[in-house]
């Protein structure tokens, strides 16, 4: 069921036009902040802030991967071994009908196993916003 709330959105439509937003796929999913925040900037950096999006969800990736260290990795692994999605992050991708290289974000930041993976999550970030800055 999809309420009011999901259909209402304060400053701007750029997530009423996602099939699936952000906020639901993070917390169906419970995802941690940084994972959730990582594609909520990626979602949306076409439609709202550019490459300052792109530069907020580099920075979760680092502030993740610095917590985990000082955490000892349980940031990583909210679920037990194999993560269970309710919406799979290549449902979400399609629905969206987000890029190649999103895709990839999304499926690193969701697949997050340590920090090499939130590492190359950035790494592709920064790729991406290169690209951006190319069109720019």
């Amino acid at each position: 069921m999809r309420g009011d709330a999901i259909d209402t959105q304060v400053g701007g439509d750029h997530y009423k036009c996602m099939v699936i937003q952000p906020v639901e796929f993070a917390l169906v999913n419970r995802l941690n902040t940084c994972q959730a925040n990582i594609i909520k900037y990626v979602c949306r950096f076409r439609a709202k802030g550019g490459a300052i999006d792109l530069e907020k969800a580099a920075h979760y990736c680092l502030l993740w991967v610095e917590f985990a260290a000082r955490y000892r990795q349980t940031v990583f692994k909210p679920w037990a071994i194999q993560p269970v999605f309710v919406i799979s992050p290549e449902e979400f991708v399609a629905a969206n009908g987000l890029g190649r290289v999103e895709a990839q974000i999304i499926d690193r930041v969701c697949y997050a196993d340590g920090a090499p993976d939130a590492l190359e999550a950035h790494e592709l970030i920064i790729q991406l916003l290169g690209e951006f800055n190319e069109r720019d």
